[in-house]
């Protein structure tokens, strides 16, 4: 996590560590890791800077997916953030990338899925 951090503008480097991040997130006890450090943050920063490089798009909604899937709690964290539109956001400019569409649209579905959904629709509106 540090070295996402202390290095922001490397697309390589971020898309790397949101795929080592995404293998993390498999284990429940790893999501609590991540999240403790800011990872969230982390994640959404690096698809806020980086919304053209694939890669980055593709782990970073696959980690929040895992992240959100079965977890009320980060999906408020989430929402509450106002970062749905960057997952809609990755959705739209790489509708035409499978991996990309496959994770914005599994993340997006937890949310659909749970009670935030009605509060999810004034933000994308």
């Amino acid at each position: 996590m540090a070295a996402l951090k202390q290095h922001p503008m490397d697309a390589d480097l971020q898309e790397v560590g949101c795929s080592t991040l995404l293998n993390l997130a498999m284990d429940p006890n790893n999501k609590v890791a991540i999240v403790k450090v800011d990872g969230i943050a982390v994640i959404f920063a690096a698809l806020k800077l980086h919304p053209t490089h694939v890669g980055v798009q593709e782990n970073g909604c696959g980690v929040l997916g895992r992240l959100s899937h079965h977890n009320y709690e980060y999906q408020v964290t989430i929402v509450k953030a106002g970062r749905i539109k960057l997952l809609v956001s990755g959705l739209k400019l790489h509708e035409m990338h499978t991996g990309v569409s496959l994770k914005c649209c599994l993340a997006l579905s937890y949310f659909a899925k749970s009670t935030l959904w009605p509060p999810c629709n004034t933000i994308l509106s």
